[in-house]
């Protein structure tokens, strides 16, 4: 990832990033040819909207986002990339401190 605009466009940071939190969400990232395709835009529209319904299902992520706001121009705009992503960042940095204070209680 080098920046909060095309390195996002395609969803696979998107995907990885919940994979990373939770790879039960999206266990079959790997076993598709989503890594083959990834020059295909079917293929973004693909993974970012398992991102985005995953991230609002799982997560409580509201949908900031469509696909077609990263997809339809050369350059997505930045700070809503940021936004989404810093989101999604508050959510599971939360849920790891719940994990492990529940853990902590456990012992």
């Amino acid at each position: 990832i080098q920046d909060f605009s095309r390195s996002w466009r395609s969803g696979l940071a998107f995907c990885l990033l919940i994979h990373r939190h939770d790879p039960d969400l999206i266990p079959t990232l790997f076993q598709h040819d989503y890594l083959d395709n990834l020059g295909s835009k079917e293929t973004w529209e693909t993974l970012l909207s398992m991102a985005f319904d995953i991230a609002e299902s799982h997560l409580n992520v509201p949908k900031y986002l469509e696909p077609e706001d990263l997809i339809d121009v050369e350059y997505p705009h930045e700070p809503s990339v940021m936004m989404y992503v810093s989101e999604m960042y508050k959510v599971m940095n939360s849920s790891s401190s719940l994990n492990d204070i529940e853990e902590k209680l456990e012992k």
